[in-house]
């Protein structure tokens, strides 16, 4: 009985981009526009919740 090698990081890598673009492509076959993206919800708030650093430090030295 035959053994099978495993696939190189670079086999890998060349399949999983492979079947991304395939499923890019089925995505633009299903919405009709191959430059269709969605628009980003966008809020009201100027300070980005996520462009902020998270800190674990309190304020004013509160405990």
């Amino acid at each position: 009985m035959k053994t099978r090698t495993p696939p190189s990081l670079a086999e890998l890598r060349a399949r999983i981009a492979g079947e991304i673009d395939r499923l890019i492509f089925l995505l633009d076959l299903l919405d009709g526009d191959p430059d269709c993206e969605p628009d980003p919800v966008e809020d009201d708030d100027d300070a980005e919740a996520s462009l902020q650093p998270l800190t674990l430090a309190r304020i004013g030295g509160e405990a």
